[in-house]
């Protein structure tokens, strides 16, 4: 008799039901379950930097752990600290460093790191300060760690992540917020302490912005499997919606609360980033409500907005986000939400792409810089001649295109790149652009080829988000 090798293909005709449940994030596919050595990176050792390292080490989910901060003898006295109590810990390499260099080969990168707002101080302009910490601290841990999953922690943390996308170059799958993750661990808590069950039995979710626009989804609440409203209303239980919203306020304020009463928080956000931390580096696949780029899901098209949805988090970061059903009201709220965060992103769009050859020169070497007005040739060259992809392969590298690429195929579709069907083609030409979307704030994330009409043979461009060593930054001209 045959028997099923796992329960996703139990659809009519094996249908895998996986691909029903989640929308794929690109870049998003699971990697091998295999056991290796892993690193996290914490940036920041104030309370909440502190707390999550002492979490992940006693829960034993990494072999190396590196911290970072710009306060010297803080840093010493934490890593000393936890290093006096090996006796008492798993097994883990606990190291620090004021040098972005140490965190070389990092699995996770959480950064905890964030300027606090100054008395009177706008909320816009503590967001510019915040941008321009972000600027020392993301490109290094890019530069040091390829391919590591970024985890920010940092409040306001949907922004702040939105920032760390740009600045990083990763593709979206590998640049994570916290989100709503412990929002929805205060929600199920106050759910199974007004009905007397176990918070996790209680299956809830609160998404959007981490903040006061955030969005409460009462409609798609289970404890034990048991839908609430829908079992009240067809019990024929009267509730009032006012309880509802009374629980969704003590959500929101309940880190104010925290911070009232013992001046800051620490344990809860500790361990919420520790079971993230545990979802991602053991492939556990688990669902979280976390921040992530949301254009396209549930009707949010006003642009690129990181807000919380429930994603499925794997080795590789976002393998999907979850297909949960929202009411009309519920996905009205959470469109709001967004714009609210958008409206944010909008006024630090100048912060993000200013000093773009100091960059450069940081990330890619003096060899990096050409005739001297490279700003706008790469700008004219990306609004002229090509256009950016999903649909694309990886390439590291920069420069003109090696022997064994010519003729190698690629994902090109004739005209404008766009989404969609794509038809292979292969490079006919030596002469190639390469772009870091980590210096030039571009939207590409993968590398893809653009047919550059005019006379003579035909061209094509290259756009990838490289990791160059050397070598000199090409513009190939216009014909």
């Amino acid at each position: 008799m045959h028997k099923s090798t796992s329960s996703s293909s139990l659809g009519p005709g094996g249908l895998d039901l996986s691909k029903t449940f989640f929308t794929p994030i690109d870049g998003g596919a699971p990697s091998s379950p295999t056991k290796r050595h892993t690193k996290i990176t914490v940036v920041g050792v104030g309370n909440v930097g502190m707390a999550i390292a002492q979490t992940i080490i006693t829960q034993d989910l990494t072999d190396e752990i590196t911290l970072v901060d710009a306060k010297e003898d803080k840093l010493r006295g934490e890593v000393l600290d936890l290093q006096h109590a090996a006796a008492f810990l798993p097994r883990v390499k606990i190291n620090a460093s004021l040098d972005y260099a140490a965190t070389a080969h990092s699995d996770l990168c959480i950064v905890t790191a964030g300027a606090r707002q100054n008395p009177g101080e706008s909320r816009l302009n503590l967001l510019h300060r915040n941008v321009a910490l972000y600027k020392h601290i993301i490109p290094p841990l890019a530069k040091f760690s390829p391919d590591c999953i970024i985890l920010v922690v940092s409040n306001p943390v949907d922004v702040l992540t939105y920032i760390a996308w740009k600045l990083s170059g990763f593709p979206a799958n590998r640049v994570i917020g916290s989100g709503t993750n412990l929002d929805s661990s205060r929600f199920r808590f106050l759910i199974a302490d007004h009905l007397d069950v176990n918070a996790q039995d209680v299956q809830a979710y609160i998404v959007g912005e981490h903040g006061d626009s955030s969005v409460a989804l009462w409609s798609s609440i289970s404890v034990g499997g048991v839908p609430v409203l829908s079992f009240l209303e067809r019990q024929q239980i009267a509730y009032e919606k006012e309880t509802l919203e009374n629980i969704h306020k003590e959500v929101v304020q309940g880190a104010y609360e925290v911070i009232r009463l013992k001046g800051y928080t620490s344990w809860a956000i500790g361990y919420s980033v520790a079971s993230l931390a545990r979802s991602l580096l053991r492939n556990q696949r688990r669902i979280h409500p976390v921040s992530v780029l949301a254009k396209g899901f549930y009707g949010i098209d006003g642009g690129e907005v990181f807000l919380s949805l429930p994603a499925q988090l794997g080795r590789n970061g976002i393998l999907g986000v979850t297909n949960v059903h929202l009411t009309d009201e519920e996905c009205e709220q959470l469109r709001n939400s967004a714009k609210t965060i958008l409206e944010e992103e909008s006024v630090l769009e100048a912060d993000i792409d200013s000093n773009v050859e100091e960059r450069l020169l940081s990330i890619f070497g003096p060899n990096s810089k050409d005739d001297g007005d490279f700003t706008n040739d790469v700008s004219d060259a990306n609004n002229d001649v090509y256009e950016e992809s999903d649909d694309a392969e990886y390439v590291e590298g920069i420069g003109e295109a090696s022997d064994d690429e010519i003729g190698e195929e690629m994902e090109y579709d004739e005209g404008i790149m766009q989404e969609g069907p794509q038809r292979n083609m292969k490079f006919e030409s030596r002469e190639m652009l390469f772009v870091s979307y980590q210096t030039y704030g571009f939207s590409v994330i993968n590398r893809t080829a653009q047919k550059v009409h005019g006379s003579g043979e035909p061209k094509y461009l290259v756009i990838c988000c490289c990791r160059a060593r050397n070598g000199e930054v090409k513009k190939l001209p216009n014909e």
